[in-house]
């Protein structure tokens, strides 16, 4: 089965894979990126929890409200 799909060396050796400017940059990047969406994480778990607080004193006085 090797032999039915092994690349010869020559393809692969002539492949050019594509490389980031500067690795690090591109780090700090990603690392802005997962801390931005950290903060949205934190305040979409803070708005469900608001409305869950809302919700459930709603049942304890009896109160109906609309759905946003």
């Amino acid at each position: 089965h090797r032999a039915k799909f092994e690349v010869a060396e020559d393809v692969w050796t002539s492949i050019v894979l594509p490389r980031p400017d500067n690795p690090l940059v591109l780090l700090d990047r990603k690392r802005e990126e997962l801390k931005s969406l950290a903060k949205e994480l934190d305040d979409v778990v803070a708005r469900i929890a608001a409305i869950e607080q809302m919700e459930s004193l709603d049942q304890v006085t009896g109160t109906k409200r609309p759905r946003e």
